[in-house]
């Protein structure tokens, strides 16, 4: 017998949460050569400025019209340089910095986009050299909001009530699973999680839908006719998942589901602890 309570109490104990919904538009770090570029000089009093926390900061240079033309790593680093990297004119489209074209600066550190304003603006030139030698100007551009993201815990319980879905490989092969802990969860339209299996390195398998127990006076399953939804957790990921046939509750029924669900990803979970200090 269980207590609901309790019951809800540990369910809710199980849940990771926090995850980033994506608001800022993150450029890229810059990836390639146009043949053509000047250098920016970073120097300590301008990567001081910065007070970047994350490991994977960085800076990007952008053109007029937002394209990343560079960009450096800047975490843990004294000073560096940045290549602005010109357009190439063997081409016709624009894929660099044209020549007295102003060049814009952004960090990205972490969950956080900034726009900077160099000590000393920069203006492309080829072969050309501008050292940043003071402090830039930091302001912030967006941050990412934090979000709740719940992860479902693996069910354990018996109800004495059940019905089967079957998962064939069809189904399982369209996952794309790479978390050796990866398990899809049932949840009833009541929000009380009713059933779970394991799906890693399998081709197919069965889960149990766990009805109500009708001895005692919670709800601790799924009642009869009801909407039963699916979610898959991989690692840190949390993905809903809708069925090619859609499953009701039955006490001792059976759903074959036998081709790829649709797959949409909620949120990524971040792990540890979640206090800033």
């Amino acid at each position: 017998m269980k207590n609901t309570l309790l019951y809800t109490l540990f369910l809710s104990l199980l849940y990771i949460p926090l995850s980033l919904n994506a608001q800022c538009d993150f450029p890229d770090s810059f990836s390639g050569n146009t043949g053509a570029n000047m250098t920016v000089m970073l120097t300590p009093d301008l990567i001081t400025s910065l007070n970047v926390t994350n490991s994977d900061a960085y800076v990007v240079a952008l053109n007029s019209s937002g394209i990343v033309i560079g960009s450096a790593p800047v975490y843990g680093l004294s000073q560096t340089s940045l290549a602005v990297w010109g357009d190439d004119t063997q081409t016709t489209d624009v894929d660099g910095a044209l020549a007295n074209e102003v060049i814009s600066f952004q960090l990205v550190d972490g969950i956080s986009l900034y726009d900077l304003v160099m000590p000393t603006s920069v203006s492309y030139t080829a072969n050309g050299l501008v050292a940043q030698v003071s402090s830039a100007t930091v302001n912030v551009n967006c941050e990412q909001e934090v979000v709740s993201c719940f992860l479902p815990s693996v069910f354990t319980g018996n109800t004495g009530s059940n019905m089967t879905v079957m998962l064939l490989p069809g189904f399982i092969s369209s996952l794309d699973i790479v978390s050796e802990g990866a398990y899809i969860a049932a949840i009833s339209a009541s929000d009380i999680l009713v059933g779970s299996v394991y799906v890693y390195g399998l081709s197919q398998t069965t889960i149990a839908i766990w009805g109500d127990d009708t001895s005692t006076s919670e709800l601790d399953g799924a009642i009869a006719g009801e909407a039963i939804s699916f979610q898959l957790v991989d690692g840190e990921n949390l993905s809903n998942l809708i069925l090619p046939s859609v499953v009701n509750y039955s006490g001792n029924g059976l759903s074959v589901q036998s081709s790829a669900p649709t797959v949409t990803f909620v949120c990524e979970a971040i792990m540890g602890c979640t206090d800033t200090t």
